[in-house]
């Protein structure tokens, strides 16, 4: 068991700062998410903090429950009956609403909000025929998942589980439906549709065309229904469904609406590709989940990533990676949105704008089609799929079964160069210092629009790239490059002192619980001097099964550490809990999932013993949350090692530190050159293919490398030539920015932060 995965190191940090990005001393860049700003309107995704089964539906007190349906829950529903189902409001959660039977077929019920309008006075309610869905849209739907959808999404990526409605958490206490609620002994498939209540839903009049929430997948049903469901947003369907939908774009984002064939199609096929997803392989890294599912749209015939900006149907993922979503088309991209290809593959939201979503979708989708494009098959994706390894990891593994040579880093390195030159290969460029093939990508004519998005935020994105233009070959006399070598993180405690004295976790501002999905520590240098005891008081309130405490050794400098077994500790845990908290225990949890009550009071604590390992060198008291419930926390005083102080001063925890600072982490890089002679067209039409010029250097000590004379004559004839410099960290999930020194023609570009 290590220490800390370094992707949740900046938990508490980041939450106690309210960063935006921070350039730290030891010159790396976190990243985190900034304040809204104006974006483009189209669909993202639910958050991940709300896919898993251990997310819960909020208060019904608060929330105004509907009533339950009448006496017809006791038989299976008509077309025409309403059923309680769950829905989603991306603010407050998960919550409890009416919905009613509109269709059926032999896999597939699909139910529509009662409700479906915006809030009153919105002006999107104007038009009942962008707010409702037909009886014709409801059989159309119906009939594209029963034909179409369903049987490619299970042909490539395997059946889901069959699920029959007998065991939902609703069936108990305290909803306590009837048992007949949600029965349906084939286990057809639910389609919910409603204006799901996102962002979007509450930006009255559109105002601010914010990104919406077009459909999603949670295993929240999967606990509470027993059932395989999927929701769809309902609005617009008019516009979003179809081969030829309605078209009215507008400059109006209270009115804009440009035809968008077969939008909702695609989003019920990348959707139930998590379904399925969910049941082989519950905890796959976002990157991987999604580009999976946008490849679906692929596999079903909705999509095609080949369209630009200039023309109907183009993909907003594609087009807003490669940066073309930020140039208007007056009519199929009337409201544009800042986005470039600077993002990282690995990480999701690492850029600040929330329209740079698309990036994260975009790349992931890019990435997909790219690998079908060399020829990785049905056969590929299904293992791959089913592989039950992670990220990175599951991709390798899954190559090194099919006798592949290639690697993720080898594909990766191909990858990015083929974002900016796969269109000019297309369009027929010659292609030296690199195999053309590996380059193209069958599925896109792509190539790199140029803006500030492009290479603007310091640092490189991990597994990601700055594209960076450098002006013509003829131009370069010398370009020299340091890239960092290590990142540091800060030092500190990620705990608080509380009102009573007791070292804590630090609350949510304005409440008294703990935060989602922290993973937060104070550590110190010990000496065992006895036997290694270490006696405390505390007393706990956490999600049981789901959130833990845990008090953790380390025996080898702060390198690893190791959960201890202390009196109360328990390795029970729940079967769909975070592998991430999982994989730590034994730690303290419970003592339910109610937050009713605690084990132990501030005032009357309870007192544990445990024995350190020989050899201890640091001791540390970590505490980790899932996406779900939040309750008060732990709460840690009067800690002694064999009958001594561990801090002469308990009320200032300055003198801890936190495990990640101990844990210092390796940055490379991977430098490449590219040259163009190609021309294209404002909108990502490639005009001439030209000439393709790539150089790779090889990174000497210290990540440093300096064009050579051959370098520089190489791409003397382009038009344009390009750095891309990509970070590259061994944890995938590490929110860090590894910063650079590229010195063109003597003068520093400040993209890389300098060093």
């Amino acid at each position: 068991m290590t220490g800390k995965s370094t992707g949740a190191r900046l938990g508490a940090l980041v939450m106690a700062t309210l960063i935006a990005t921070l350039l730290l001393a030891q010159s790396a860049v976190l990243v985190q998410a900034a304040d809204p700003v104006r974006s483009s309107e189209d669909t993202k995704e639910l958050r991940q903090e709300l896919r898993g089964t251990g997310v819960r539906i909020a208060d019904s007190a608060a929330r105004a429950l509907p009533p339950q349906a009448s006496a017809n829950d006791i038989r299976p529903p008509k077309i025409g009956d309403t059923r309680i189902w769950i829905a989603l409001d991306d603010t407050a959660g998960f919550y409890l609403k009416e919905f009613v039977l509109r269709g059926t077929t032999k896999s597939a019920e699909l139910w529509t909000a009662v409700d479906l309008s915006y809030p009153e006075g919105d002006c999107r309610n104007d038009d009942p025929a962008r707010v409702e869905v037909s009886d014709a849209q409801v059989a159309y739907m119906l009939g594209e998942f029963e034909n179409n959808i369903r049987p490619t999404d299970t042909d490539w990526f395997g059946e889901p589980i069959k699920r029959t409605g007998d065991n939902g958490a609703l069936l108990g206490a305290p909803f306590n439906f009837n048992k007949n609620t949600y029965k349906n002994n084939q286990g057809r498939d639910v389609i919910l549709v409603d204006n799901v209540r996102d962002d979007n839903f509450y930006d009255t009049d559109n105002a601010n065309s914010l990104p919406r929430i077009g459909g999603f997948f949670s295993g929240i049903f999967d606990a509470f229904h027993d059932r395989n469901v999927i929701t769809l947003d309902s609005y617009d369907w008019v516009a979003r469904t179809g081969e030829d939908p309605v078209h009215n774009p507008s400059t109006d984002p209270c009115i804009n609406s440009p035809s968008r064939p077969t939008l909702f199609e695609g989003t019920l096929a990348h959707e139930y590709q998590h379904l399925i997803h969910a049941d082989y392989d519950p905890d796959e890294t976002t990157w991987v989940n999604e580009g999976m599912s946008d490849f679906a749209e692929i596999l079903t015939g909705y999509s095609d990533p080949a369209l630009h900006v200039d023309e109907e149907g183009y993909d907003t993922h594609i087009q807003g990676f490669l940066g073309w979503l930020s140039v208007a088309h007056p009519e199929w991209n009337p409201i544009p949105a800042a986005t470039g290809p600077e993002n990282s593959l690995t990480l999701w939201e690492d850029q600040p704008n929330p329209a740079e979503i698309f990036e994260d979708y975009g790349f992931a989708y890019y990435f997909m089609t790219y690998l079908n494009s060399l020829g990785y098959d049905q056969d590929f994706f299904t293992a791959w799929h089913h592989n039950p390894e992670n990220g990175i990891d599951g991709l390798n593994a899954t190559l090194s079964a099919a006798g592949s040579t290639d690697t993720f880093v080898s594909l990766f390195t191909d990858v990015v160069v083929s974002a900016l030159v796969d269109g000019f290969i297309d369009n027929g460029a010659s292609v030296t210092g690199a195999d053309a093939a590996a380059l193209q990508n069958e599925g896109t004519e792509a190539t790199i629009f140029w803006s500030a998005d492009a290479y603007s935020t310091p640092g490189a994105p991990p597994w990601g790239s700055d594209y960076l233009p450098l002006g013509p070959g003829s131009g370069l006399t010398s370009v020299a490059f340091d890239g960092a070598e290590e990142f540091v993180f800060p030092g500190g405690p990620e705990w608080v002192v509380d009102a009573d004295g007791y070292w804590t976790n630090p609350d949510v501002p304005d409440t008294d619980h703990y935060a989602s999905n922290i993973d937060v520590d104070i550590t110190r240098e010990v000496a065992i001097t006895g036997a290694g005891t270490l006696e405390f008081d505390h007393y706990y309130q956490t999600e049981l099964g789901w959130d833990f405490g845990f008090v953790q050794a380390s025996t080898d400098g702060g390198t690893t550490f190791t959960s201890v077994a202390c009196s109360g500790t328990t390795s029970e845990h729940n079967a769909q809990a975070d592998p991430n908290i999982s994989s730590q225990v034994p730690g303290y949890t419970g003592p339910d999932e109610s937050g009713e009550g605690s084990v132990g009071t501030a005032a009357a604590p309870v007192h544990a013993t445990c024995t350190l390992p020989a050899g201890t060198t640091h001791l540390s008291f970590r505490f980790m949350s899932d996406g779900g419930v939040e309750f008060d926390g732990w709460h840690v005083r009067n800690v002694t090692l064999d009958g001594v102080a561990v801090d002469s001063t308990p009320e200032d925890l300055s003198d801890w530190g936190n495990q990640a600072f101990f844990q210092p982490a390796a940055l490379a890089f991977i430098l490449q050159f590219v040259g163009l002679t190609g021309t294209v067209d404002e909108f990502g039409d490639i005009v001439t293919g030209g000439d393709v010029v790539v150089v790779r250097p090889t990174l000497g000590a210290g990540n440093t490398y300096t064009l050579t004379a051959e370098d520089i004559a190489a791409l003397a004839g382009s038009t344009q030539v390009v750095a891309i410099v990509s970070g590259v960290l061994e944890d995938e999930s590490l929110r860090v920015y590894p910063p650079y020194s590229l010195l063109v023609n003597g003068t520093e570009r400040a993209d890389g932060a300098g060093l």
